[in-house]
């Protein structure tokens, strides 16, 4: 009990220190109507954390005609207990590929790691495979969980990318476990039933959680709370260039 009383200080110290941080140096909230491109990459920790924090933006950007492409660093074989972890990767990476689909994400533009899922730390090849695909696609882009999130390999997928030389390209982190404090939202409500679909592709996933009502709970709240502008649903996120994101992560977590 007193441990997580300790993380649940933590916590909350690190999200006044990342408020006070966001609302002295960038723009308080605001919705965006023309995302950065034509380049895009995502990360997702886990085969799903894509379409939960970012579907309807990755669906918004290619009806502007950007190419994204989605690495997913882990296998993800520990996400159905009754199968094998073979088994398992196997099963989240058919639906991985079935879900975005339905963004408009052509398989060819899918990168799958492998790494161990619940056991994703920055190592060599993983830093080098990664910078070679940065290096190569030079994306303007790039969308990964927040540091925040309560999840260690949302938050180790942040050390990777602390390890890859980004150039000053635009960081977009998004939410999945933990709400974030954002500055940026992206009207979602066109597309939400595409983003639907995506969730509803990983059916193993929503056998073990119904993250589908939790996904559009948190996206209508987000729409409906903004005030300058009638939203239904929204995604939020912490936009700023790499630098000055990877600096904020430093002094939250100082």
């Amino acid at each position: 009990m007193i441990g997580r009383f300790k993380l649940h200080k933590k916590l909350l110290s690190a999200f006044s220190k990342l408020q006070a941080l966001l609302y002295k140096r960038f723009s308080q909230l605001h919705a965006v109507e023309l995302l950065e491109g034509p380049h895009v990459l995502v990360f997702a920790p886990h085969p799903d954390d894509d379409v939960l924090g970012c579907g309807g933006t990755i669906k918004r950007h290619r009806q502007m005609g950007h190419t994204v492409k989605v690495v997913f660093l882990t296998d993800g074989a520990l996400g159905i207990s009754s199968l094998s972890a073979r088994d398992t990767a196997n099963r989240r990476k058919m639906e991985a590929q079935h879900a975005l689909t339905f963004l408009d994400v052509p398989s060819e533009d899918l990168y799958f790691m492998d790494q161990p899922d619940g056991g994703l730390v920055p190592n060599a090849p993983l830093i080098e495979t990664i910078q070679n695909l940065v290096s190569g696609f030079k994306p303007q882009l790039i969308y990964l969980p927040s540091f925040l999130d309560q999840h260690a390999d949302h938050r180790a997928t942040n050390e990777v990318l602390k390890n890859v030389e980004l150039n000053g390209v635009l960081i977009s982190a998004y939410e999945v476990w933990t709400p974030l404090i954002p500055n940026r939202l992206v009207d979602i409500t066109a597309v939400i039933q595409d983003k639907i679909r995506a969730i509803e592709a990983h059916e193993s996933q929503l056998a073990n959680l119904d993250y589908k009502t939790a996904m559009l709970g948190l996206n209508q709240y987000r729409g409906l709370m903004y005030s300058k502008k009638k939203i239904q649903y929204a995604e939020a996120f912490i936009c700023m260039p790499s630098a000055d994101y990877f600096n904020l992560m430093a002094a939250v977590s100082s």
